[in-house]
């Protein structure tokens, strides 16, 4: 089967879509031709593994963290795929590859990761004409959505016969072989937007006095860094910025003491699955499907990891700090349980069943 993902920017670029593709796309190419279509810098075709990636330049939508490319968008007009998949909402990639997928008479398949609630005025106005205008389309046209968690799905209820849920999965090189008691970090993980709610952190971060600790944000700017800078010196903190290739991301989590999210939405993101991957506590604000997630691993002990504002933040780390001996346990159980029904290749191989399915319903 040729599958054809398409997608708003790919490896090495970072982001939860970014490794979705990545991780998904490279165990599909074990048994099928796989070509993926992205957006990027400069026009560019390289080999991952045995997957095609094919980069088109693009450009910065006003307003947005999203790029376009009408270079992309001509090229996949001549593509032979069996299946075409695009990925995230509000993106004007769903809506192309669901239109080439229709001119050639080849099913479309969208993943939803996670429903965007957008903080300022404009993005919001933004998010709401796509919904009327674009995704309408794409989600029609659809022959199968596939979902990475149950949050978000309630916005597409039209839809509901098509949807299949499919968690991402966790790669084998999540793993540490230090405990996270030898390290100081405090860690973000992502990029650096206001939907993040990295202020949160901290803002939290600086009451937590008398501790040899650092705080440190990787990720990608998408233009909050400044004002992070900024809160940073007005509160006293000092912080660590830096942007690590995906690859090396392993390593982030390994010299981290414990990691923080506190985005004001997610669906399922990487940073739990990693985290706990890497036997790190990872403590979260309450997004997505965060309370059953964190309820299947941590059990009872869930609501030691999620927060919903600065100052729960706060007492969450600092109960951690106080005791951290009590949370070992609690992470190594999480990541047995985590690794035992999460992986690349159960998500794979569910995926590609519903190609099959969908190329059975044309």
């Amino acid at each position: 089967m040729r599958i054809i993902h398409v997608t708003h920017s790919f490896y090495p670029d970072t982001g939860g879509i970014e490794t979705h593709v990545y991780e998904l796309a490279r165990e599909l190419s074990k048994k099928n031709e796989v070509v993926v279509y992205a957006a990027g810098r400069e026009r560019r075709d390289y080999l991952v593994g045995k997957m095609l990636v094919r980069i088109y330049p693009s450009f910065r939508i006003p307003f947005t963290i999203v790029n376009a490319s009408p270079w992309l968008a001509i090229a996949l007009l001549f593509e032979k795929g069996d299946v075409f998949h695009s990925h995230g909402f509000f993106s004007p990639y769903p809506l192309l590859a669901a239109k080439v997928a229709w001119l050639k008479g080849k099913p479309f398949v969208f993943t939803l990761h996670g429903y965007p609630e957008p903080s300022s005025a404009v993005l919001s106005l933004a998010v709401k004409l796509y919904g009327i205008f674009a995704a309408p389309i794409f989600l029609t046209l659809a022959t199968r959505i596939v979902s990475v968690s149950e949050k978000g799905t309630e916005k597409l209820a039209r839809y509901q016969k098509k949807i299949t849920i499919i968690p991402n999965g966790v790669g084998g090189a999540f793993s540490c072989k230090k405990p996270f008691a030898e390290q100081n970090k405090i860690t973000y993980i992502g990029r650096l937007s206001e939907d993040k709610r990295i202020g949160m952190l901290i803002s939290a971060f600086s009451k937590l006095k008398g501790r040899k600790l650092a705080l440190r944000i990787c990720g990608k700017d998408f233009g909050a860094r400044k004002g992070l800078e900024k809160l940073a010196q007005a509160a006293g903190v000092d912080v660590e910025f830096l942007e690590t290739p995906y690859g090396r991301m392993p390593g982030v989590y390994c010299n981290s003491k414990a990691v923080v999210l506190p985005s004001k939405y997610e669906g399922m993101p990487f940073v739990w699955l990693e985290a706990i991957a890497c036997s790190r506590p990872i403590f979260s604000a309450r997004v997505g499907c965060a309370e059953k997630f964190f309820g299947e691993l941590f059990g009872k002990n869930a609501e030691k990891f999620l927060f919903d504002d600065e100052n729960e933040l706060a007492g969450k780390l600092g109960a951690f700090l106080k005791d951290e001996q009590k949370y070992a346990p609690m992470v190594a159980k999480a990541r047995k349980i985590l690794l035992k029904k999460s992986s690349w290749g159960k998500a794979a191989a569910r995926t590609e069943k519903v190609y099959k399915d969908a190329v059975g319903q044309e």
